[in-house]
């Protein structure tokens, strides 16, 4: 079987329009007016939302910033992390 790209809606934002926003972004939160430098989900949403006209939901900017390398994510999921944890239990009640 040939695998296919996931269909879905296109993205609203042009390259242009990504590229202002990861400028935005680098500014800090201070130069969109904010008083403290820290992005936020929601402030990054009202900057983006003010300057290009795009309304987004902040919890779609956090996919948005995931996918533009804006940020990391903090936890990954990894069972080998957990497996020796498992092993010790179970041998502990033999």
């Amino acid at each position: 079987m040939r695998k296919r790209r996931a269909t879905g809606r296109p993205s609203r934002l042009t390259a242009d329009q990504v590229d202002s926003i990861r400028t935005m972004y680098f500014e800090g939160a201070m130069a969109q007016g904010f008083s403290t430098d820290r992005w936020t989900t929601g402030r990054l949403a009202a900057s983006i939302e003010k300057q290009l006209g795009i309304r987004y939901d902040r919890d779609h900017v956090g996919r948005l910033m995931h996918k533009f390398g804006l940020r990391e994510r903090l936890f990954t999921y990894s069972p080998a992390q957990y497996a020796p944890a498992a092993e010790m239990s179970a041998s502990a009640t033999v």
